[in-house]
């Protein structure tokens, strides 16, 4: 498929919504000036005042003066920022026309030559897809990468991405069909790589979620120990200790759960899973210590009385909602790339 193609098609698939902010004032003659003016912005490093800045314009204005400006001579950094720009609108400003800031995002993307291209188009991609994947709108997520995929044919972690979102969705929607998709995304990864042991731990995990736990246990088990990232170790374990618990197994859920507390002792889903199967196995004075211990009053680390941030504190939710742990660190390193 064409460049121009799978751009068409993927801007067709997108919702689009109203082209401006409710509420704001449009500042009247919006030139080429203007919108260099908030590529400068972005630049310098105020992204956030660049992206709203830049929100309150109709999206005719945006347009010609988008089109005017790309005509000029510019350097690899300005082309850069203007497609992170309408981006970033994005992230910001939730009642835009998504569909026109991505095309005018991959409008700029072009216009870098050919040796520059594949890795930021690449790059940019995963970042929209991560962000998308972190609020959890998979209707915007599965376009995006399916546009990817055809620009990037085969592409193991574009697989693995698609697979991730079908697999987030699926579980918290209970929905069969997503969970199927993401198990072919992660079969298709493993007839190309047959070694990547994400696809195999994400695709025990599915196994799991269809209710197939016996087809899933030699994918996780395989995995924890050849695994040295700590949320693919805490994932599994998690997941290997959910399989023995639903089977009345709560000894050996036990010693998974402690396995993935000592992986991430910060973190509460091992805690409230070893509570739970302490606690189903009769030893409720364990249970009841070590969720008081964790949660309420003289908690190691200070916590008194309620929960530790998730997002700072338990690896595995992020990574488990479609791998969007990734999006932060992504968006920074195509940001360092174009500081003056």
């Amino acid at each position: 498929m064409s460049r121009n193609v799978f751009h068409i098609a993927l801007v067709g698939f997108l919702l689009a919504a109203p082209a401006y902010l409710e509420g704001q004032t449009t500042p009247a003659g919006f030139t080429i000036e203007d919108y260099a003016d908030r590529v400068h912005d972005y630049l310098q490093g105020n992204y956030l005042k660049a992206s709203r800045s830049l929100a309150t314009i109709p999206r005719e204005q945006v347009e010609i003066a988008a089109d005017e400006y790309r005509e000029r001579w510019l350097v690899d950094a300005q082309i850069k920022a203007a497609a992170l720009l309408h981006a970033e609108i994005l992230f910001y400003s939730y009642s835009l026309d998504t569909s026109f800031h991505i095309q005018m995002a991959l409008k700029w993307i072009d216009k870098l030559d050919t040796n520059q291209r594949s890795s930021f188009e690449r790059r940019w991609f995963f970042v929209m897809a991560y962000y998308y994947m972190r609020m959890l709108y998979s209707w915007e997520t599965r376009p995006l990468l399916e546009a990817a995929l055809a620009a990037f044919p085969d592409d193991v972690e574009f697989l693995l991405a698609l697979g991730a979102s079908s697999e987030a969705v699926g579980w918290m929607q209970e929905d069969a069909r997503l969970l199927a998709d993401a198990e072919i995304q992660y079969r298709r990864i493993l007839e190309l790589e047959p070694d990547h042991l994400e696809a195999h731990l994400r695709l025990g995990r599915v196994l799991k979620l269809q209710g197939r736990s016996k087809e899933a246990v030699p994918e996780l088990a395989g995995c924890i120990d050849r695994c040295r990232e700590p949320k693919l170790q805490l994932t599994g374990l998690l997941t290997l200790g959910d399989i023995h618990k639903e089977q009345g197994e709560f000894a050996e859920a036990i010693r998974y759960y402690r396995a993935a507390q000592a992986v991430n002792p910060e973190g509460q889903s091992a805690v409230i899973a070893l509570g739970y199967a302490l606690h189903r196995s009769g030893d409720v004075a364990g249970s009841f210590e070590l969720i008081h211990g964790f949660f309420g009053q003289g908690a190691k680390g200070g916590r008194v009385g309620g929960p530790v941030r998730l997002e700072r504190q338990d690896m595995w939710w992020q990574y488990i909602l479609g791998g969007s742990d990734r999006f932060d660190p992504l968006l920074r390193e195509l940001r360092s790339e174009i500081q003056p």
